[in-house]
């Protein structure tokens, strides 16, 4: 072997294709312990031959013949060459010949005794002169060792090692691409594909390429930190794919690398935070070529502990086979090398790992470096790495897998549907074929589920809610209405015109039918707005489960969903309006739903039949409202207002109004009041002058809340003036005592006219004997007798009592009578 700059690690490393399939037929590349998959999961020849290589490996270190050990990548000093006769990297090359730098003699093969990546024995030090002429060749034994199944089991031994370049190359627009700097093997592993028997490929058809380039499954845990390498994906003959797949591809990928976390650290295993992804020229012979280059830093950070192909992180992209009109041109396509003899080149299979300027010549393991150029033709003279490592041999593309190769058929695909239950989404509950034709072929999802999804079932589930083409994240959203007929795998064991295959699946969740009408009965008054309205006397859910808009079902707004048919009969059986329960009278209102799906009245749960018809009886009693009124007699100056006048009023229910007040009411009943004086002159209520005398007709209007008008017979309103108590006789005078709270006021006269003038009284003769002052007794009751005093004109003067009325005499005595000092009243006696 040509090896330099080696360096001791602690296992050896395998390189193998893979096929796999779970559910979908990928094209899947996996590095490290990955598998690039066309179709099938790996198989368990691949588990057995990783199992029989890591057991043999074990038995040769036990016994000394070969130390494990890890190759360092080094500065290929190959020229590019395509002759047949001179391999770029022959499996007989000597480890080390005259043309090539040697190494120091100080720095021999690494023995058990050397610890794998030591810090002690760096890769290049002071005692490791670079370059000295007396390096040793490396013996049979480490140059080669076989096993039947062609597996590696050695590595080769630490060297000083010369700096490796970085290569930039061009995209296949001409930007700029630079390789990723790879300076430690990594532990590669099944690097084959197996199609696990299946022999055939239809035509045009799509299905996602599922990569798992990076994982941690066969690092030894002593290689960590260890950078994470570029690497290439070479389609196969007439399977194509764009960039914007692949790149979109790759960001997911990322995504789900940096949530899988070390949780002592919160650092992802495998650290990679971007993957950009070119296109780069095609190979001589048309295979598109698409290079990953992972950010500056990214590095495989700790084993994860995930073993197994199939629970490692993928990577989808989809891609697209050839078409039926080039079945001419593409009858077969093969993913693995089509013989079984060990091979210099392999110019079918898919999956390679750039390693720059440098070598990796382990013609042992099945796995080798090539040159690109040599390799793929002159078109990769632009790509980022001169030389690429890949599978060098048939590894796993056994006689029973047709060795790799898919041969072309047409076929018919159907896409089919499954429904699960939205409240408890592991409930499947039913699931049909949607659509059947050719691979390729177009057609409309959504249109085809009118006929198909939509008429299954109608009576007992609601309609299906698109949720994807996967369980793994469904997300509620609109059915597509353009679709290409395609397979879920792309290997198949039989092919046949008239049987489909399975196509896309279409995911939905749906919820039983959950209609349900709720009727009361209810009593109201007669009148043009006695208040009923349907939904007043009935509520429920719709067919989703949403509450019932009883109002917008009954007018067919909800076409979505369904519609109420309502129907009112009179006592006598007669359908009647609504508008005709503002008389009195008993009716019976029926609601019948009728939902989007045409069950009407009814549907099915289980084995039981749910009705969806609700009755409400409604009654109308004649209106209790009334109101009446009373003649009113008020003096001038009097505060007055119209519902003085009002001596009782009711409610449309009978209910007393113990306040009555004009205006509107909060139950919309309205009390009115129409004022017009002896002209019949409409007068304002609200500036009525009570100041002067007059006679008022009132009218009043009381509407109740149902709209009955209820109008009295009109009464009066008679203003007069007031009695002026100088102009009458007999006026008394109450006690005028003011310090008594109780004063009586005494008593007016009720004269109105003025009298006439009195005669002038005779001269009163003089009495025998003189009047005296006394006293009677009587108990409770005390009575003072006063003899007026003669005037100077002959008159006798008032001492107490009222003063006369002007142009009036006295004509009498004043009396005051007093009783326990609680009232006092005045009174006028003639004499």
């Amino acid at each position: 072997m040509n090896i330099h700059k080696v360096e001791s690690h602690s296992q050896t490393t395998k390189l193998h294709f893979k096929l796999y399939k779970a559910g979908k037929l990928w094209l899947v590349g996996a590095i490290a312990s990955g598998a690039l998959v066309a179709g099938l999961s790996v198989t368990t020849t691949a588990s057995a031959a990783t199992s029989e290589d890591s057991d043999t490996a074990a038995k040769l270190a036990e016994s000394g013949t070969v130390a494990q050990k890890s190759v360092k990548l080094v500065t290929s000093s190959a020229a590019p060459t395509s002759s047949a006769a001179e391999p770029v990297h022959s499996a007989a090359a000597p480890a080390s010949s005259a043309a090539e730098p040697v190494h120091s003699a100080a720095a021999p093969a690494s023995s058990t005794a050397e610890p794998a990546h030591s810090a002690a024995a760096p890769v290049s030090s002071a005692a490791e002169p670079a370059h000295s002429a007396a390096a040793p060749a490396l013996s049979t034994a480490e140059q080669m060792l076989y096993l039947p199944n062609n597996r590696l089991l050695k590595m080769s031994a630490p060297v000083t090692e010369d700096a490796p370049l970085v290569k930039t190359g061009t995209d296949i627009n001409g930007t700029p691409v630079t390789g990723a700097l790879v300076t430690t093997q990594p532990h590669l592993g099944n690097f084959y594909v197996s199609l696990g028997g299946n022999k055939y490929v239809p035509y045009d058809s799509k299905a996602l390429v599922g990569v798992v380039p990076y994982d941690t499954e066969n690092f030894p845990d002593t290689d960590f930190p260890e950078n994470v390498y570029g690497f290439y994906v070479v389609l196969p003959i007439s399977i194509s794919t764009t960039l914007k797949n692949v790149q979109a591809g790759a960001d997911s990928y990322v995504q789900a690398l940096q949530a899988s976390v070390d949780p002592s650290t919160g650092i992802p295993y495998i650290n990679v935070s971007k993957l950009t992804v070119y296109q780069l020229t095609n190979t001589a012979d048309g295979r598109q070529v698409f290079y990953f280059k992972p950010n500056d830093g990214a590095q495989f950070t700790k084993k994860s502990g995930i073993r197994g192909f199939s629970n490692q992180i993928h990577m989808e992209t989809l891609v697209a086979t050839a078409s039926s009109k080039d079945a001419d041109k593409y009858t077969s396509l093969t993913v693995n090398n089509p013989s079984g003899a060990p091979l210099d080149t392999t110019t079918t299979d898919v999956l390679y790992m750039g390693i720059g300027d440098q070598t990796y010549s382990n013609t042992i393991g099945g796995y080798m470096s090539f040159n690109a150029v040599n390799l793929f033709g002159s078109n990769a003279a632009d790509w980022p790495d001169n030389n690429l490592v890949g599978i060098r041999m048939n590894n796993g593309a056994a006689e029973a897998d047709n060795y790799g190769r898919l041969d072309y058929v047409s076929i018919k695909v159907q896409s089919r549907f499954q429904v699960y239950l939205s409240t408890n989404p592991k409930t499947h509950l039913y699931s049909g074929a949607l659509y059947t034709g050719a691979a390729g072929e177009q057609f409309n999802p959504a249109k085809a589920l009118k006929t198909t999804l939509d008429k299954m079932y109608t009576d007992r589930y609601w309609y299906p809610q698109y949720m994807g083409t996967s369980l793994a994240n469904p997300v509620a959203q609109a059915r597509p209405t353009n679709a290409l007929l395609e397979p879920t795998k792309l290997d198949l064991s039989s092919a046949s015109d008239t049987t489909p295959v399975a196509g896309q699946t279409y995911y939905f969740y749906t919820n039983y039918i959950q209609t349900q009408l709720n009727a009361t009965n209810r009593t109201y008054y007669a009148g043009d707005k006695n208040g009923w309205e349907p939904a007043d006397t009935l509520n429920g859910l719709a067919p989703d489960g949403t509450p019932l808009t009883v109002d917008q079902a009954i007018a067919g707004t909800t076409p979505t969903l369904g519609s109420i048919i309502m129907t009112i009969t009179d006592g006598n059986g007669k359908t009647v309006a609504q508008s005709d329960l503002r008389q009195p009278g008993t009716y019976t209102v029926k609601c019948q739903y009728n939902d989007a799906q045409g069950n009407k009245g009814a549907y099915h749960s289980g084995s039981n039949t749910i009705s969806t018809v609700a009755t409400s009886i409604i009654t109308v009693k004649p209106a209790a409202s009334t109101l009446t009124v009373t003649n009113q007699a008020i003096t001038t100056g009097t505060k007055w207002t119209p519902s003085d006048a009002i001596t009782g009023q009711t409610a449309v229910d009978g209910t007393p109004i113990t306040t009555p007040s004009m205006g509107t009411a909060a139950d919309g009943s309205k009390l009115a009041v129409t004022i017009t004086d002896s002209d019949g002159q409409t007068l304002d209520p609200t500036s009525l002058d009570t100041t002067t005398p007059g006679t008022y007709t009132l009218t009043y209007t009381y509407t109740d809340a149902n709209g009955n008008v209820i109008t009295p017979d009109a009464v009066t309103l008679t203003v007069t003036a007031p009695v002026n108590p100088d102009n009458g006789g007999n006026t008394t005078t109450g006690d005028t005592d003011t310090s008594n709270p109780t004063t009586d006021p005494g008593t007016t006269g009720t004269g109105t006219t003025m009298p006439d003038k009195p005669t002038k009284p005779t001269t009163p003769t003089k009495p025998t004997k003189p009047i005296v002052k006394g006293v009677v007794h009587i108990p409770g009751l005390r009575v003072s007798l006063v003899v007026p005093k003669k005037s100077a004109a002959g008159q006798h003067q008032t001492v107490w009592g009222t003063a006369s009325a002007k142009g009036s005499q006295a004509v009498g005595h004043t009396m005051t009578v007093s009783q326990h000092n609680s009232k006092s009243a005045t009174a006028a006696t003639n004499q």
